[in-house]
């Protein structure tokens, strides 16, 4: 098994997640160099729905930074990531389960 995160430079538009969708799950895309060390707390809630939105139908999506949670990342962005998961992630369960 062989595994990588999704960088944020790559986006998630990829055509391979509605062809290949069901054989793999796709890590990351929550960009570690600019939106989580300098965005607003909303910027990281608007990148994650975004991220939830385009990778997450139909499964095999799961949620993290494209690199790591350095140290030059304030906390509040790592807990306002958190949030918008559970409440963005919350919700495409719920819409993927009925």
């Amino acid at each position: 098994m062989r595994y990588n995160a999704v960088g944020h430079g790559e986006r998630l538009e990829c055509g391979g997640k509605r062809e290949y969708g069901r054989r793999f799950c796709l890590i990351g895309n929550i960009d570690s160099s600019r939106t989580l060390p300098f965005g607003t707390p909303e910027d990281v809630a608007a990148e994650v729905e975004a991220a939830i939105e385009t990778a997450a139908p139909g499964g095999g999506y799961v949620l993290a930074s494209d690199h790591s949670l350095h140290d030059g990342i304030p906390i509040r962005n790592i807990l306002a990531m958190f949030e918008a998961d559970r409440v963005h992630g919350a919700r495409a369960c719920s819409e993927r389960n009925g």
